[in-house]
């Protein structure tokens, strides 16, 4: 698929400005003066500068197509940008049923498995960075993240 640069400026522009807008609604971190929407924030203003910027450099570069499909070369990028679509798109459906670890264990195992890592030492890679990511970022960085029936049982182990 060949999609017209202006169109990809304006799409990032827009996902910035998204974030920039969905950072306002995050809560403050207990004791800091930042709060959890301080780096969602810097990244909307950084993807609007980006998108201006590509809508700069690629205004000469006017096409008669906005977009265009082809299918006759796919390759290992195209497969790996779509398999990463399709990975956050079954993260957002089934996070809130399953929790963050079981989820993303599962994600992260598929994209190494399709990315021809072994399968052993890609469960083992995935399922310590899931852990290690909850720990980190629902314990330490109080991110809100998914809780199911793994993390039920891992804090009640933990907790007593």
């Amino acid at each position: 698929m060949k999609i017209n640069k202006l169109v990809v400026a304006l799409l990032v522009w827009i996902v910035g400005a998204a974030l920039v807008r969905s950072s306002y609604g995050y809560p403050a971190l207990p004791g800091q003066k930042y709060g959890a929407g301080t780096m969602p924030f810097l990244l909307g203003i950084a993807g609007m500068g980006m998108g201006c910027a590509l809508f700069l450099q690629s205004w000469n570069i006017r096409g008669d197509v906005l977009v265009q499909l082809t299918f006759q070369n796919l390759g290992r990028a195209t497969w790996g940008g779509l398999a990463t679509i399709i990975a956050s798109i079954a993260y957002i459906a089934l996070a809130d049923e399953a929790g963050f670890i079981s989820v993303a264990t599962a994600i992260l195992f598929s994209l190494m498995w399709l990315g021809n890592i072994p399968p052993k030492r890609a469960l083992a890679i995935s399922v310590i960075t899931a852990l290690l990511s909850y720990v980190v970022f629902s314990r330490f960085l109080l991110v809100p993240l998914p809780s199911g029936p793994i993390e039920t049982a891992l804090w009640q182990a933990i907790l007593g």
